[in-house]
Order: structure tokens, then C-alpha cells, then sequence
């Protein structure tokens, strides 16, 4: 079954991450644990966008990573089956890509970046890579390959959770006593332009199966744990799997409840929408502060983006695309976000040697650029796998 929503989001995150790296450069604060470049003149409002803009737009991919992941355990592939795969998605073009791409672009125009200091020689890029510490725009691979395999031994842990469904009051009838009590409340407090019926959410909630609330829990645990004792172990980026951990079985739990969510947000989008858009605008500016606040802000984050890819795909954005442009954005999302890096950060050298744009207009440019020459390297890695990978399959067959 095809979910368009979630394709949708992935699509459209992606665009917004190839915004952010081109806005890196002009912030103060977001590039010091990206890459070493900064223009001479900042963006305005350029650190709070690049700010909003990381908390929402990783987290939503992983989100979209987790309930994909959901429905294909629920297929039901034996453990090696899966292992495999995810090795075959994640490690492998993680490795291709670091070997003969990241470690030689690096080296040529000697790029300044986090675990890679300029200077630094083709064989010491190279080593840098292998061991896991530069990763560059990669780490979000790895990220997501532990994150992924915790969930691949947990699952079947979770499954032998005893069923009874949980407690009543999580279930429509528990809980509709208390909402027209708050409804109630709200009226009374109410000043006399306020509309009461704004309060009352159009729902049917589904009984919360055990094993979901004991996993929302080992998710939390396992995240805070590896965040707290795991800090050390940044290898192939190990101790940033903590909040992905979380975000994937968000994931998972909306392809659970996949029919109940997407019913319950749109009837209630002009409600849930603002409220979840306004908790994570306030939330924002302190989203550095704690590590706790930074997930809850991502969870906040993967919400908004899939309420919007909803959106869009109940008014018929699907049906409606003009040209061919976005389909092949669509189809090629992952290796657009492969190659799209460190291509942002050449584009933006050029640009700022220049030094007759102004920043908005050189983050526009940059974009469009990146756009385009990632496109032709898109267009041409397609080419060598159709061409030159049979030639490798079939020297390795035996009695060759």
C-alpha cells in the first residue's frame, strides 16, 4: 500500500535541508558543528530559521523512516532478512558514498569541517571516514541504521507484552468524562466572544494495546540511557542515536494507528494544527537548553510536517503534479540527499569569492545551483549502476 503522505514529507524535507545547508554559512551559531564556513555578513532572521528548521526537518525523516520500517516488519521478513536490508540501504551507500565522494571532494578543495580540519591530507580524510568520525551529512545513515536495529530486537520483545488493552480511561469512553469536564471549565472561563464548540475535538479514540504504551517507555529509557551514559562513544555516531531512537517508534506507532491518526488530524487540523505549530514556536528558543526539550520539539516537528503532508495530499497535490521535475525529485530523494553535499558548500565558495549578492539572494542561489548539479550527479550515478555494476555482478560469478 502506497502512502502518499509520507513520501510527501520525505520529498519535501528533503528541499528543506538543502535550504538549511545553504543557510549555514550566513548563522552565528548552527555552523559549529556542521562545517567550518561562514560568510562575512549574517542573513536576517537567518539563526532562528536554521534553528526551527533542525528541529523539524531530521526528526520528520526519521519519523517517515520509523513507519516505513513498521510496515515492512509487519510483513513479517526473518530477522537476517531485515538486517540485510537495512545494511544494503544505509551502511553500503554510507560507505560508497564517504569512499568516493565525500573523502575526495574533501581533499581537493579542502574543506574545513567537524573531525576534518583544513589541511588535513587525502590519507587522514580518508582514515577519519573508515573510523566513523567524519561523517559529514552521512551521519544521519548511521544514525538511523542503530537506531533501527534497536527497534529490530525490540519489536518482537514487545509483541509477547501481555494484551489487555490498557486501563480504560485511555480508551473513548474513559476519557470523554474529563474532556466535557475541561470543555465545561473552558466555557465558564470563557470570555463572551469565545466559542465553545472550539474545545471539542472530533475523535474516536482506538484502545491503546499494552505493548505501544510499554514501548513508548523503553523508547524513552533506551534514548535518555544512551544519551547519558553512550555520550563518549561517537564512533560511526553512536551517542547522537538517542533522540532518533524516539523518533523512529513515533514513526512506528503512526503506521500502527495510521487510519485513527490521519482521521483525527484531519477533522481536527484547524485545531491540532496551531496548537501543535504555537507549542513549537515557544518551545523553540530554549530548544538548545535540555536534550529532553530538543526531542520533544523534534516530535513536535515530524507532528507539524505530517499534518502538512496531509494536508496537501487530501486537497489532491499528488494529481496535481505539472511536470516531471517533481517526480524525478520524488524518485530520487535519497540520492539527492547523498550527493547534495558537499556540492551546497562548493556552490557557496564560489558564490562568496564573488561577493556581489546579498545573503538572502546568495542562500537562493546557492539553492538552485545545488538543485541542478546534484540532478546531473543523480542522472549520472544512475547511469554507472546501470552500466558498470552488471559488468562488477558478472566478474563475480563463479567461473569467471
Amino acid at each position: 500500500m502506497h502512502h502518499p503522505q509520507i513520501t510527501l514529507q520525505k520529498t519535501v524535507c528533503l528541499f528543506g535541508i538543502i535550504v538549511f545547508h545553504a543557510l549555514l554559512p550566513f548563522t552565528t551559531q548552527t555552523p559549529s558543528s556542521f562545517w567550518k564556513l561562514y560568510a562575512d555578513t549574517q542573513a536576517a532572521g537567518g539563526d532562528y530559521i536554521a534553528t526551527a528548521l533542525s528541529f523539524a526537518l531530521v526528526p520528520s525523516f526519521i519519523f517517515a523512516s520509523g513507519f516505513l520500517l513498521e510496515k515492512t516488519m509487519q510483513s513479517g521478513p526473518a530477522f537476517s532478512a531485515l538486517l540485510e536490508k537495512r545494511i544494503h540501504r544505509l551502511l553500503a551507500p554510507w560507505f560508497l558514498v564517504m569512499l568516493f565522494w565525500l573523502v575526495p571532494l574533501y581533499t581537493l578543495f579542502d574543506i574545513p569541517a567537524y573531525n576534518r580540519p583544513a589541511g588535513t591530507s587525502f590519507g587522514g580524510t580518508l582514515l577519519a571516514g573508515l573510523q566513523g568520525r567524519f561523517t559529514d551529512h552521512l551521519w544521519f545513515l548511521l544514525v538511523l541504521f542503530w537506531a533501527s536495529l534497536f527497534w529490530m530486537i525490540c519489536r518482537p520483545l514487545l509483541e509477547r507484552t501481555p494484551d489487555p488493552a490498557f486501563p480504560a480511561a485511555f480508551t473513548k469512553p474513559g476519557l470523554a468524562p474529563w474532556l466535557e469536564k475541561a470543555r465545561e471549565k473552558a466555557e465558564s472561563l470563557k470570555p463572551a466572544w469565545a466559542n465553545p464548540e472550539w474545545f471539542r475535538l472530533h475523535w474516536e479514540s482506538p484502545v491503546v494495546p499494552a505493548r505501544d504504551l510499554a514501548g513508548i517507555g523503553l523508547a524513552v529509557v533506551a534514548a535518555i540511557v544512551l544519551r547519558v551514559a553512550g555520550k563518549n562513544l561517537t564512533w560511526y555516531c553512536f551517542n547522537e542515536s538517542a533522540g532518533p531512537i524516539l523518533f523512529v517508534y513515533c514513526g512506528m506507532l503512526a503506521y500502527r494507528h495510521r487510519d485513527w491518526l490521519d482521521t483525527f488530524l484531519w477533522k481536527n487540523f484547524a485545531k491540532i494544527f496551531p496548537l501543535t505549530a504555537a507549542a513549537f514556536l515557544i518551545l523553540l528558543p530554549a530548544g538548545h537548553g535540555h536534550f529532553l526539550l530538543s526531542w520533544l520539539l523534534g516530535v513536535l516537528g515530524a507532528l507539524l510536517t505530517y499534518q502538512l503532508s496531509l494536508l496537501f495530499v487530501r486537497i489532491g497535490f499528488p494529481a496535481k503534479k505539472a511536470s516531471g521535475v517533481y517526480a524525478f525529485f520524488e524518485k530520487n530523494t535519497f540520492r539527492f540527499y547523498l550527493f547534495h553535499a558537499p556540492t551546497v558548500l562548493l556552490v557557496f565558495m564560489g558564490l562568496d569569492t564573488l561577493n556581489v549578492f546579498s545573503p538572502w539572494l546568495c542562500i537562493l542561489l546557492t539553492v538552485v545551483l545545488t538543485l541542478c548539479i546534484t540532478a546531473g550527479v543523480v542522472l549520472c550515478s544512475h547511469k554507472l549502476e546501470q552500466t558498470q555494476l552488471p559488468k562488477i555482478a558478472a566478474g563475480m560469478r563463479p567461473g569467471n
